[in-house]
């Protein structure tokens, strides 16, 4: 009995040190265009979170390269870089919340000179 206890909470603790690492699946809906989007977050043993990012927009796969990753408790925040075409390159930030095995927030994304180009939400599950 005292082995299966023991058992349970490593098994227990053990899940919660993966906390929200996972690949999730879901929409983005902005101003005027709406997609598919995954995010896949990782966190080795020993470093920092880390995550892929792509979302579908007219039809088209838009891969990203992550900027930044914070996951604080039940707050997630992503800066992520993407080109739409040869030249026009933009970045995105979303942030939102985590609540168990889904995640929804909001996005702004920027044009290399700053300026706001759209804004909407997201929110995605688990893939199981």
């Amino acid at each position: 009995m005292r082995k299966l206890i023991l058992l349970l909470l490593f098994s227990s603790l053990a899940l919660a040190a993966t906390g929200p690492a996972g690949k999730y699946s879901g929409t983005w809906t902005g101003a005027t265009s709406d997609g598919g989007i995954k995010i896949e977050l990782t966190k080795p043993a020993s470093g920092d979170w880390d995550a892929n990012v792509s979302f579908t927009m007219g039809g088209q796969e838009v891969k990203c390269k992550t900027a930044s990753v914070k996951v604080d408790g039940s707050k997630v925040e992503l800066v992520y870089d993407f080109n739409l075409g040869a030249d026009i390159q933009l970045r995105s930030t979303v942030t939102g919340t985590i609540n168990g095995e889904k995640m929804e927030g909001a996005y702004t994304t920027k044009s290399g000179d700053g300026n706001t180009v759209d804004q909407g939400t997201w929110k995605v599950s688990l893939e199981k």
